[in-house]
């Protein structure tokens, strides 16, 4: 009997000491790089970004193999509109973890820096291995489609632009040849009528060059009137140009309606993923 209880005795005061380092390390406080991360989090939540990317580089020097400090820089820097750092920290993070869910969220997270960029393939590409990692998440299903919208209406835009150059390019030999043709002229000007002193059988008499003086000469009295000259005289808008400039004001007006539908659209799935 009293066998039995000594037994029952050092097994419990073993069992003890083996759990009482994770005790006292749960008692007594974090790991340094814990602690930074704490503190970092505490300023993302608050939306001091600039301090919390202080805390997560400082944690991330102490552990350099946690992914989800790495993801959590990349969130830090994706608020602030620093993309290329942020997608930077999202590839790290992708690279250390091992959980499909948070791998998930890192292309998802990476998907959104892509967008913001306005380079939708490779956001359509993240969006897309998100899904692969997370069949069920329906922000990237709703972001892919979005974002394939806006691959097709950019390739719309750059065809139509294509096609006005082209367009553009066909009329440019035309203008040329005109060109060409005046510069003909200009450089072989026509023959003009033989000048007076050089035709002894042409020269005029003096008193008919001075009768043409007569009626060269205007009236002092008279002012000449600059409402009579053609740079003067006010221009009126034809209809067609007037009809030309309110469509291109139409225009401009649904095109801001648009890209107000578009941030709306987007809205409340722009934001990273935590976590």
């Amino acid at each position: 009997m009293a066998k039995n209880k000594m037994r029952t005795f050092y097994f419990s005061f073993f069992l003890f000491l083996g759990m009482l380092p994770m005790g006292i390390f749960n008692a007594f406080g974090q790991s340094p790089s814990k602690k930074e991360s704490v503190k970092a989090a505490e300023a993302y939540q608050k939306g001091e970004y600039i301090q919390a990317e202080k805390g997560y580089l400082k944690a991330l020097e102490l552990d350099p193999t946690n992914p989800k400090t790495a993801y959590n820089l990349g969130n830090t820097y994706y608020k602030q509109g620093k993309l290329d750092k942020a997608k930077a920290y999202y590839d790290q993070s992708l690279k250390l973890s091992k959980e499909p869910l948070q791998k998930a969220k890192a292309n998802y997270n990476q998907g959104n820096s892509y967008f913001a960029e306005k380079n939708y393939q490779k956001a359509i590409e993240k969006y897309k291995q998100a899904l692969r990692e997370n069949p069920s998440d329906k922000d990237s299903r709703y972001n892919l489609t979005l974002a394939q919208k806006k691959l097709e209406e950019k390739k719309k835009e750059q065809d139509k632009q294509q096609n006005n150059s082209d367009q553009q390019k066909e009329k440019d030999p035309q203008n040329s040849a005109n060109n060409q043709d005046q510069n003909k002229d200009q450089n072989n000007p026509q023959p003009k009528d033989q000048e007076p002193n050089k035709d002894p059988n042409n020269q005029k008499d003096p008193n008919e060059k001075g009768n043409d003086n007569q009626k060269n000469q205007k009236d002092p009295n008279q002012q000449e009137n600059p409402s009579n000259s053609p740079q003067n005289q006010p221009k009126g808008q034809s209809p067609y140009s007037q009809a030309m400039l309110e469509a291109a004001a139409r225009q401009e007006q649904n095109s801001m309606k648009r890209k107000f539908q578009q941030a709306q659209e987007l809205s409340g799935n722009k934001n990273p993923k935590d976590w």
